[in-house]
């Protein structure tokens, strides 16, 4: 029987093959032949559930959904005590979907000092983007080289700072963390029906 590394590894041989003649001869036939090798052998790694990479059954999004649904929201406060929407760019070259797992596997295990640092490099962060938005340059860092060419992250979100009067008139003072909760069919008839529950603020009160 074959061992699963072995078809994995036979798969990206094939998959990188094919690739390379379809460059080398610009034939619709290759090419086609190899969108139909890509998208069978993705298929594969899905149905099956086994993991072949480059070809992935993606794991970590196929679970059991139990409600209700939570999220992280990250909130930048002005001195006045004006909270605003922090623009998903800016914590950029740590991609977002990270540092919210981060956030709620890591951050209650640190100690205060550190928990401290932590927060005051997140408003840094923030703040940083910010200025370079309101200047007129990039809110965040994965477009710097490539634009709008640049991979995105693997999760999409509105770009809020690039909406009109989306960005945030004055920098920031502090950042408060937010656990939402919320049941999806009474949250789709009204999206005001969500629990919001401060997990952490910096800087401490």
């Amino acid at each position: 029987m074959m061992r699963p590394y072995t078809l994995s590894m036979l798969l990206f041989a094939g998959f990188a093959a094919l690739a390379v003649v379809a460059a080398l001869t610009r034939r619709k036939a290759a090419v086609q032949i190899f969108v139909l090798y890509t998208v069978a052998a993705g298929l594969y790694a899905g149905f099956l559930h086994r993991e072949a990479w480059p070809f992935s059954r993606w794991q970590v999004f196929a679970y059991r959904y139990v409600r209700p649904s939570t999220a992280l929201e990250i909130r930048g406060v002005d001195a006045r005590g004006a909270e605003y929407q922090i623009d998903r760019r800016a914590w950029e070259p740590i991609p977002s979907l990270e540092l919210h797992t981060w956030i709620r596997l890591k951050l209650e295990e640190l100690d205060a000092q550190t928990r401290e640092a932590a927060g005051r490099y997140l408003l840094e962060m923030a703040n940083a983007a910010r200025s370079r938005a309101a200047a007129g340059g990039k809110v965040g860092r994965f477009d710097r080289y490539f634009g709008a060419l640049a991979s995105p992250e693997h999760v999409i979100h509105r770009k809020i700072w690039s909406e009109p009067g989306g960005l945030p008139p004055e920098p920031f003072a502090g950042l408060r963390i937010y656990l939402d909760e919320w049941d999806p069919e009474e949250r789709r008839r009204d999206p005001r029906r969500f629990k919001r529950v401060l997990l952490y603020e910096f800087p401490p009160r």
